[in-house]
């Protein structure tokens, strides 16, 4: 069967408490770093500290997963005062809420106040408050309905940045598709048969919620029957997972997805079998597992 045994280091709770400590720490300590044009505006590698910005993880090759939006004054006005508005309401937030909420590729940072408020579909919001104590750290989450919210934000991030859902099931017709490494490497793959494995494997993607796998070393560039040019953002590791705009995709085949268990993936060796040019080492962050031969 196509898949491998896939063992993950889990972290403790306390360790992953104190990795989201470091994590604010870290994003806050460096005031405005280095800014940069994306389409029709600026992003940085970290937030402002005394704005509200957008922490998205827009097509780009590199180093960094996430970058960083900061709207103008008066959009900042106007995020102010809709987020003051909003009604926090209490719910566990387990996997059903996941499964029910799943994430809109943006999140609204403050870290002057230790905020953040996740985008989720459906027109909701998770709100996160950390608290940070000199021998301890807690997270309070509360969620709220949003619509206002998501119908003023998601246009600016769209006309802006170019930075919208995208329907993964309208990845059909391939008539070419481009692997594009950060290193330069560079291979165009025009086969058919081939062309039509990667439509299969890409139009039947499932959302997942991001993974702790990073991106950003790979980029394919698919050119549809239309004549779009979409571009999806590989993983470094072997997961099979995508991402588009700040949302992910596990491309394992529908058909092997419930015969699969717990830490089992469907590696993405089988992707990279198109390219043979490209030299692909991938930071193996699972370093137990078991792979066979690909089912077409």
């Amino acid at each position: 069967m196509n898949m491998r045994k896939n063992e993950n280091c889990s972290l403790t709770a306390r360790g992953l408490l104190w990795l989201i400590v470091l994590t604010i720490v870290l994003s806050t300590s460096a005031g405005w770093a280095e800014s940069f044009s994306y389409e029709g505006g600026t992003l940085t590698l970290e937030a402002p500290k005394d704005q509200l910005s957008i922490r998205l993880t827009p097509q780009l090759l590199g180093l960094w997963d996430e970058y960083y939006f900061t709207p103008d004054a008066a959009t900042q006005k106007e995020l102010r005062t809709m987020l003051d508005e909003l009604k926090l309401l209490n719910y566990t937030i387990d996997a059903k809420f996941w499964q029910e909420h799943p994430e809109a590729g943006y999140t609204i940072v403050d870290p002057a106040n230790n905020t953040e408020w996740m985008m989720l579909t459906g027109n909701i919001v998770l709100y996160t408050m950390y608290e940070l104590n000199e021998n301890s750290a807690y997270m309070h989450r509360r969620y709220a309905e949003c619509e206002a919210l998501t119908a003023y934000l998601s246009p600016i991030l769209e006309n802006t940045l170019q930075y919208a859902f995208f329907d993964v099931t309208t990845l059909t017709g391939i008539t070419s598709a481009t692997l594009t490494m950060m290193d330069g490497q560079t291979e165009t793959l025009t086969d058919p048969e081939q062309l039509y494995q990667l439509e299969y494997w890409f139009s039947n993607a499932q959302y997942v919620r991001a993974p702790s796998c990073p991106t950003g070393n790979g980029m394919l560039t698919l050119t549809t029957g239309t004549g779009e040019v979409v571009e999806l953002l590989l993983t470094v590791d072997r997961c099979p997972y995508f991402s588009i705009n700040g949302i992910y995709y596990d491309y394992t085949p529908a058909e092997l997805r419930g015969a699969m268990g717990e830490g089992e993936i469907y590696p993405n060796d089988y992707l990279f079998t198109f390219f043979p040019t490209i030299q692909f080492e991938p930071v193996d962050l699972h370093p137990l597992h078991q792979q066979t031969q690909p089912l077409i």
